[in-house]
């Protein structure tokens, strides 16, 4: 159960650093995007939860970035033994590689952001740096 907990986890988490990123990459501040989403149909507890991190540095780690690189990359093991597709956390996994691979590894998750920011987004953290 706390592999497939760690995969709604890890997903979850993945496309709020999307949204958030993607949001910020459109002219939306990071803060306007994440007020909408606390109280409309697109949040969830890991937006509510993760998102005010986002805003941070995060380098003081509640969950690390490295923590989903380990339990996603559990997620596709098991998943290949039991010829079990699982796109959605194929993908989520390469989030968190990406930040990590990045030097983000032992941030908080939330700086999952960091991967977008790697590829020309926009910042999500608010104190511009």
């Amino acid at each position: 159960m706390k592999m497939v907990h760690q995969l709604a986890a890890g997903c979850n988490l993945a496309v709020a650093a999307e949204v958030m990123s993607f949001g910020a990459h459109l002219g939306l501040t990071p803060a306007q995007v994440l007020e909408v989403l606390n109280v409309s149909a697109g949040g969830s507890w890991m937006i509510g939860n993760r998102g005010p991190r986002m805003l941070t540095e995060g380098t003081e780690a509640s969950s690390a970035v490295d923590i989903f690189v380990k339990d996603l990359g559990i997620v596709l093991d098991a998943a290949r033994a039991e010829r079990f597709p699982v796109p959605l956390s194929a993908a989520a996994l390469q989030v968190f590689l990406g930040a990590s691979g990045a030097g983000y590894g032992q941030h908080d998750d939330s700086q999952a952001t960091r991967f977008y920011e790697g590829l020309g987004g926009k910042k999500v953290r608010s104190d511009g740096s």
